[in-house]
């Protein structure tokens, strides 16, 4: 595996060295990606971020632009994704138990089948997010924003719903 500082010798632009780290799926090196992505304020496009089945338990994504990433089946727990940018992610069966979401940005997220048990989703925007079969059981969703969140099947056992906008009965 390549470490940090052939990349930075390779002659190539700041975007394309900071893909080939998060290309490892290392954890220390994803990190450190989206790190200097957001000092160099570094935008990108569907389809470049793909994380799929990487095991990234307990990074620190804090702020962190994922949207449109790939997250597919991807190990997060206990995650940090404080005011995340996930519109449109996909997140189909990853593990974000006990992650920390809180006012993350999930519109139009897909989480079919995430493990979202424990995690803490206050004031996330969850709007158009697919939440088919997620299990949510013990989450935290005071203040989050549901409006038209597809929640069938989702499992809400003990989940903390206070002041979640965009429920019906």
């Amino acid at each position: 595996m390549k470490k940090f500082t052939e990349f930075i010798n390779e002659e190539e632009s700041i975007k394309q060295k900071i893909l080939n780290l998060i290309k490892t799926k290392d954890k220390e090196n994803v990190e450190l990606a989206f790190m200097l992505a957001k000092s160099q304020k570094v935008k990108f496009k569907k389809g470049e971020i793909d994380l799929s089945y990487a095991s990234l338990s307990k990074i620190d994504l804090n702020g962190v632009d994922l949207k449109w990433a790939n997250l597919r089946d991807a190990e997060l727990r206990k995650a940090d994704l404080r005011e995340a940018d996930l519109r449109g992610a996909d997140l189909k069966w990853a593990n974000l138990r006990e992650a920390d979401l809180r006012n993350a940005d999930l519109r139009g997220a897909d989480l079919h089948y995430t493990d979202l048990r424990f995690a803490n989703l206050r004031g996330a925007d969850l709007r158009f997010a697919d939440l088919l079969g997620a299990k949510l059981s013990w989450a935290d969703l005071r203040d989050t924003n549901l409006e038209d969140a597809y929640l069938y099947s989702a499992n809400l056992y003990s989940a903390n719903l206070k002041g979640a906008k965009g429920l019906k009965k």
